[in-house]
């Protein structure tokens, strides 16, 4: 066993190694998708207009943008100093599995999607994380950088009213922060139950937002009564964002039914996602509550994921092809709500599982002070 155990560390990646992965796929590709989004997308998603420093949105937007930027740098040295260490540690995970994971989810929550559905499904597969407990952490340790990429590259392009993306992305971190001092103290039963009732709630509000009963046309922003109720809305998923529920379903409806345009619900998703993330991390990394290694390998495959998916659909297919990446994503949205089911249907089995454990355990414990008693 200890001699299974000191080979399977040896064929491990190094910690230092791991590190340098995630630096250096990190740094690169954020840089050159940021110099391909102001050099060529921006103009396409915005009817010809470039980027233009005299202009107070795009201003507005740009600073926002660094601001994202700079909590990547600071969330990736966090995560290199205080968790990339301890990936050895855990034989019995593996960094490329975890990658490829991170990978398709972090693809699939770039084209609006979601990637936490697809995060829990694809780590059932492959048999990871498998105390439940420990999986909203890893989530959103994970999927936080990736998430605040995918954030940087849609405020910087798609614009939106500053007051409401504040807003809404404030309410959403601070729900997320909330949430997040509870998620360790509750047992794995309910997380289990939790997530899975959540995720079959998302992938409904999905499935109605394909069958088009939320509008596709509104204003850039929200005011008055329509602000309030969307900053209430955004705390709640936040909140919901630390259990490893995905916020881009819920916000997406949210978003629709107040009027807005559905365009304008990616920079508001995105960054609210992405910075509320880093918002939970420590309460996570604090109580021990996510998996070292599959965090990395999330990180590491969710940049690649996200950067390639800017590239193939917004830049290629929408950009240089002219097609509207609502044609490309409808198809791509089915495949995902049937992800979503099935991720709610392998945690609610999960539940039960647990569910019936505890009884045995309890049983056990019975049995065992009738036993006392009798003696």
């Amino acid at each position: 066993m200890i001699a299974n155990k000191t080979e399977k560390q040896k064929k491990s990646l190094p910690p230092k190694y791991i590190a340098f992965l995630a630096i250096g796929v990190t740094l690169t590709l954020l840089l050159v998708s940021l110099l391909v989004n102001y050099l060529f997308y921006f103009a396409k998603a915005n009817n010809g207009e470039h980027f233009n420093f005299q202009n107070s949105n795009h201003l507005t937007a740009f600073i926002f943008m660094i601001f994202a930027v700079l909590l990547i740098l600071v969330f990736l040295v966090f995560i290199v100093l205080k968790v990339s260490k301890k990936a050895a540690l855990e034989t019995e995970e593996n960094l490329f599995k975890a990658s490829t994971v991170g990978y398709v989810s972090s693809f699939t929550d770039t084209i609006g999607i979601g990637s936490f559905a697809v995060s829990v499904a694809g780590l059932n597969l492959i048999k990871s994380v498998r105390n439940v407990k420990k999986l909203p952490g890893t989530l959103n340790l994970g999927l936080a950088i990736p998430n605040l990429v995918t954030g940087v590259l849609f405020v910087s392009a798609i614009q939106v009213e500053l007051a409401t993306l504040i807003s809404l992305v404030f309410a959403a971190v601070l729900g997320a922060f909330c949430s997040a001092r509870i998620v360790g103290k509750v047992n794995k039963k309910f997380v289990a139950l939790f997530v899975s009732i959540c995720l079959l709630v998302a992938g409904i509000f999905m499935i109605l937002g394909q069958v088009e009963l939320f509008g596709t046309s509104g204003t850039k922003g929200l005011h008055n009564w329509k602000l309030a109720v969307g900053i209430i809305a955004f705390f709640i998923i936040g909140g919901l964002q630390s259990f490893g529920i995905g916020l881009y379903a819920p916000a997406l409806a949210v978003v629709s039914l107040l009027g807005m345009e559905t365009i304008i619900a990616f920079p508001i998703m995105t960054c609210a996602s992405g910075f509320a993330m880093p918002a939970t991390a420590l309460s996570f990394y604090k109580d021990q509550n996510y998996s070292p290694k599959v965090v990395c390998g999330l990180l590491i495959g969710g940049v690649c994921g996200t950067v390639s998916a800017f590239f193939i659909i917004f830049v290629g297919i929408q950009g240089g092809l002219g097609i509207e990446m609502s044609t490309f994503t409808y198809y791509i949205k089915w495949i995902a709500i049937a992800v979503m089911f099935y991720a709610s249907m392998m945690l609610l089995r999960n539940y039960f599982v647990l569910k019936k454990e505890s009884q045995n355990v309890v049983g056990q414990s019975v049995e065992k002070e009738l036993k006392k008693k009798s003696l």
